[in-house]
């Protein structure tokens, strides 16, 4: 690939290569690289016309001619030579500057090395889509104003003759007057409390003209923070968030690369921790990137952050289009100090960094399962390694990656052991649901404990929170006499039946079937619903708490705008008693009247054919733990299982992540998986089967020679469930050292194709192995 480098401090930090600088000094050629968003092996040379030699630079986008179509690409350097000798020649200039500036080319190099995909799909990660899509014009984000449109004298004497027959005329045009500059329309409707008339009105008689500016401040802050309000007085430090600050502190003003693991208990301030540090960072002249997992950018964590800085920037999925194009315009041009978003937010353009916080580092969703397939903690060490930044690496269950690159020296590591204010952990209960069943005659999903202990909570005015990582009504709809289970036609996957709709969904493709009232196979009527979801649970709850408001938070649920906002926020205020709900409800709340946490079927996870399912499984419990007793009042956490015995079970109820860690480092060091080997996945898919076997063949011919030499081990080929119509094999590759897997992937892209009908798809440093 053109241009391509690679070294830099990863996850384990076993693949440190250094970048050689590039020339500089000498003229710009005639010739630009061009990278276009497709998997191709280089950058192409295009011709620059005589008209666009001065605003052609690196970073800016061009239209080019690729075969009989016509493309965008980003232009990524210049030349005077090229091997080809026929070159086509740039069509257009879509911006008259760079959207990308060097630094962030030269990342989109090592992730294109490193992540095994090109220069122009790593660059279009880079940028938001909305970004991408916009034209000039459409980059800045507009609004409609009134200037005043007379002499100011001549406006004095209209408002006295306004007055007080047309006060709401007059009323507009004192707002106007006293406006430094164009005074947006909704303003002035807002202050002035007028309608859309008496503006028309002043238009008509020449008093006021209409004219587009460019919004400087966006109307985005959550409910219940103004943009003019006094900002919120930080709490009293307690002395290990003090201690943690003060190392952190050092970091700062040396203005040293470094990688800070906050190993904090739910509860012990790592918020108000990254919040000091990030106000040291602005003192020092730098500025700031904070990452949370997309189900914990709740507008309860966003407005912490508001209400104690005033130049902010929010980059993240639930953003119209529109707000994500004004908001990264307003970091681009300088105009935000703090930037807040998911996992796409690592490559916000914000220039000088100095810290870079990832909240939740364990989080499996800063994984991106689409190319470029990267890990947003891993390249938020990578991009502030080259920016000489700090990276705040925060959790209550930490990646035994991060835990085991602190317990070696490779990261800081501070610890928060303790809640705020003295408060101490909520007590973990253990149901065991085998023994629950036996001994009560009956099958429920809530134990006869959980039940007693809701009437308690609830009846002392205090609130529920239920976890149950399954959405839907039934995941299987079974029929009685037979044993027929209805399937996804096009995955191998069971139907979920959801009771709302009365439809059967797949959760992987969205194919939907109605529910048929017998069996397809041998006509009995009357179907068994089993492996129950949310959806059911919330039925069973306003059966059995008729008097006490509930809501439930899954995916299905939260389809509507602002309704995830809307229910955080009702529950928050004592509306709801009683929140159910999936992984959204598991991290990122803080509400001190939730007193009791049930966790129904924690085990669920176990089964998964995953090296991490344990990890997992302890990290979902812990977390979810944690939402309980946040207040004066200790919290109780009801966990309800079958393999109550299992280690991340065990440790999880204790809450003891030391524990769980020291166990599992030693399996997977005795199996070299990660933190001690690394590991990379190839997936072969197509629509036929034995293409897709023939595929896999090649790619294992190809591989043979090279991981003999290189000491690759390879895992499989074993076949994964049909998706969405494509049958799917799968190898792991496993190796001491993440170099040789690299290079081994781009052997593999190198040699075997990706055609219409076969794809192949490589991944380095998969999220899982299942």
């Amino acid at each position: 690939m053109t241009g391509s480098t690679s070294g830099a401090e990863t996850r384990n930090t076993q693949l440190e290569v250094e970048f050689e600088p590039e020339e500089t000094g000498s003229p710009p050629g005639n010739i630009a690289e061009v990278a276009l968003n497709l998997p191709l092996d280089e950058a192409l040379d295009y011709k620059i016309p005589d008209e666009h030699q001065e605003t052609i630079t690196p970073g800016v986008r061009v239209k080019v001619p690729l075969g009989s179509r016509t493309v965008m690409g980003f232009c990524v350097g210049r030349k005077n030579s090229s091997p080809h000798k026929k070159l086509r020649s740039i069509l257009e200039v879509l911006d008259d500057s760079p959207l990308v500036d060097e630094d962030l080319i030269s990342l989109a190099r090592w992730i294109a090395d490193y992540y095994c995909c090109s220069l122009g799909e790593a660059l279009a990660a880079t940028v938001p889509a909305p970004v991408r899509r916009a034209t000039k014009s459409q980059r800045l984000k507009t609004e409609p104003a009134l200037e005043l449109a007379r002499e100011v004298e001549e406006v004095h004497r209209a408002i006295e003759d306004l007055s007080p027959r047309f006060s709401k005329q007059a009323e507009v045009l004192r707002f106007v007057l006293r406006s430094e500059g164009p005074a947006p329309i909704r303003e002035v409707r807002k202050r002035a409390r007028v309608t859309r008339s008496p503006i028309t009105t002043l238009i008509r008689k020449g008093l006021v003209r209409q004219l587009d500016i460019e919004v400087e401040q966006l109307p985005f802050a959550p409910e219940g923070v103004s943009d003019d309000e006094e900002k919120a007085t930080p709490p009293e430090l307690t002395p290990e968030q003090s201690q943690a600050l003060e190392q952190i502190q050092h970091h700062v003003r040396t203005k040293a690369f470094k990688t800070v693991l906050v190993l904090g208990v739910t509860g012990s301030g790592k918020t108000e921790l990254y919040l000091r540090a990030i106000e040291n960072t602005l003192a020092a002249g730098r500025k700031a990137i904070v990452l949370l997992p997309e189900i914990a950018l709740t507008p309860q964590t966003v407005r912490r952050f508001f209400q104690r800085f005033s130049r902010i920037a929010v980059l993240h999925s639930h953003l119209s289009d529109a707000d994500r194009l004004a908001h990264w315009n307003r970091i681009r041009k300088g105009e935000a100090d703090v930037v807040i978003g998911a996992r796409s937010a690592v490559f916000a353009p914000v220039d000088p960094l100095g810290i870079l916080i990832v909240d939740e580092e364990h989080e499996p969703s800063y994984k991106q399962q689409s190319i470029p397939r990267y890990h947003a903690r891993d390249l938020a060490i990578v991009r502030a390694k080259r920016a000489s930044a700090v990276v705040l690496l925060g959790s209550a269950t930490p990646s035994l990656e991060s835990f085991e690159n602190a317990r070696t020296g490779k990261f800081d590591l501070t610890h928060l052991s303790k809640r705020v204010g003295g408060r101490t952990l909520p007590e973990v209960q253990v149901i065991d649901m085998g023994k629950e069943h036996a001994e009560s005659h009956r099958f429920s999903l809530f134990s006869r404990r959980l039940t007693q202990a809701m009437r308690t909570t609830l009846d002392r005015g205090e609130q529920v929170l239920l976890f149950l990582n399954r959405r839907g009504f039934a995941s299987i709809v079974r029929c009685k006499r037979c044993g027929r289970v209805e399937s996804c036609p096009n995955c191998d996957i069971t139907l979920t039946f959801h009771q709302s709709i009365r439809r059967l969904l797949c959760h992987y493709c969205g194919t939907e079937a109605r529910l048929p009232t017998e069996c397809a196979d041998c006509g009995m009527p009357g179907l068994r619903y089993t492996a129950l979801g949310t959806e059911h649970i919330e039925e069973e709850l306003r059966e059995l708490f008729p008097d006490h408001p509930t809501a439930r938070m899954d995916s299905d649920s939260m389809q509507g705008i602002g309704s995830y906002e809307k229910t955080l926020t009702a529950f928050g205020r004592g509306e709801i008693k009683i929140l159910l709900g999936t992984q959204m409800i598991a991290k990122g709340h803080d509400f001190p009247n939730v007193t009791l946490v049930g966790i129904l079927l924690a085990d669920i996870g176990l089964n998964i054919p995953d090296f991490r399912a344990s990890e997992r499984t302890f990290q979902l419990v812990a977390q979810c733990a944690g939402r309980s007793g946040r207040g004066d009042v200790r919290g109780i956490v009801i966990l309800q299982a079958y393999s109550v015995e299992h280690p991340a079970l065990v440790s999880g109820s204790r809450q003891d992540f030391h524990e769980f860690a020291d166990k599992e480092l030693k399996d997977r060091k005795a199996l070299r998986y990660p933190p001690f080997g690394r590991l990379a996945r190839i997936i072969v898919r197509s629509t036929k089967e034995a293409a897709a076997k023939e595929r896999m063949g090649l790619v294992l011919h190809e591989l043979k020679g090279l991981c003999e030499r290189d000491g690759i081990q390879i895992l499989g080929p074993a076949p994964l469930f049909r998706l969405r119509g494509e049958h799917r094999f799968h190898i792991l590759l496993k190796a001491q050292k993440a170099d040789v897997l690299v290079s081994a992937l781009h052997w593999v892209r190198r040699q075997v194709k990706t055609d219409k009908t076969t794809h192949v798809l490589v991944d380095m440093d998969p999220s899982g192995s299942g």
